[in-house]
């Protein structure tokens, strides 16, 4: 488990640095930078805090409906019926 841990993270870093790379090239042919992968701009609280609310929040929140969806759908309604069904 922490072996994958360690991967997640080396693969986390690597696409990191590769934000960077590409706004240090875009910039040096005087293209626009998107402002998260800007080295110069960025900075860790921010992108934390754009990350939480623009990506983790609406995912879970997503998820959670998703879980109790599919509870209703299909555990509680068919599942448990067709259980008490063959006993």
């Amino acid at each position: 488990m922490f072996t994958s841990f360690l991967d997640e993270l080396g693969i986390l870093v690597t696409k990191s640095l590769i934000c960077y790379l590409q706004s240090d090239r875009e910039k040096s042919e005087g293209l626009p930078v998107a402002p998260f992968m800007d080295r110069d701009k960025v900075s860790k609280p921010t992108a934390q805090i754009g990350f939480i609310k623009f990506v983790l929040i609406p995912l879970f929140e997503l998820l959670n409906k998703v879980r109790i969806a599919v509870r209703t759908a299909f555990l509680e309604l068919p599942l448990r019926a067709s259980q008490s069904v063959y006993r």
